[in-house]
């Protein structure tokens, strides 16, 4: 099997807590958080964390997979890989939140928020990757003010513009062509910001980038953090394509 369901990584997780004596934690990004907390039946080949593995962690890891291999009768081990560069919203782990996973004695996994989920896979630009988004859009939608938040949010890798047509065909592929063509030319006026504005800026710049018929509140949080708060015209929050 090249991928794995969720079933799959929920009894690796908790053959990896059998395994640990000691607290741990295991931020979890990418298809895997998918997979485990917002879309059951999308299979994923590795589970990505951005954690810093310690030693302890890693061995429990290595006999979950070894024992997982050998439970499912698999060809090859479930990769577990750390990951360091990608493209990710600012600030994006303060926004993780637990799995939903029970009877986990030390082991304390944590999931990325799905709209700092959706900026990551969509820079990789690829259709699964799209499509996955799509489902889950369709069993919980998206908010697109947060995803132009979170965007305004991100540095990417590479040309800012192919990372602004990536995002632009999420758009389309999660609200309809015109909702995409509608943001566009505020998406560019955004860009011109990102990366010399403050945080605030940047948060309001992207408020500004929606479409005239969304009408963004916004108010401060303590420390700075800026929190977003939207009313909006019924007639814009579009159904899921």
């Amino acid at each position: 099997m090249d991928k794995f369901p969720a079933s799959v990584w929920r009894r690796f997780l908790a053959v990896v807590d059998d395994h640990l004596s000691v607290p741990a934690e295991l931020l979890v990004i990418g298809g895997a958080a998918i997979s485990l907390e917002y879309c059951s039946d999308y299979l994923t080949r590795d589970l990505d964390t951005i954690s810093t593995v310690p030693p302890e962690l890693w061995d429990a890891i290595h006999h979950a997979q070894r024992q997982i291999q050998t439970e499912y009768g698999f060809a090859k081990r479930p990769p577990v890989e750390q990951t360091g560069v990608f493209d990710g919203p600012e600030s994006f782990e303060e926004r993780c939140r637990p799995a939903s996973l029970s009877g986990l004695r030390h082991l304390r996994v944590l999931v990325a928020d799905i709209h700092d989920i959706a900026l990551m896979k969509m820079a990789r630009g690829q259709s699964r990757d799209m499509e996955a988004l799509a489902d889950v859009h369709r069993h919980s939608p998206l908010d697109l003010p947060t995803l132009c938040v979170r965007y305004g949010e991100t540095e990417s890798i590479g040309p800012r513009e192919r990372f602004r047509t990536s995002f632009l065909v999420l758009v389309e592929r999660l609200y309809g062509a015109g909702v995409a063509d509608a943001l566009e030319p505020r998406i560019v006026e955004l860009d011109a910001i990102v990366g010399r504005g403050t945080p605030g800026e940047w948060h309001r710049a992207a408020f500004a980038a929606l479409p005239p018929k969304a009408t963004p509140t916004l108010k401060e949080r303590e420390c700075g953090q800026m929190k977003e708060e939207m009313e909006y015209d019924p007639t814009f929050r579009t159904s899921p394509t």
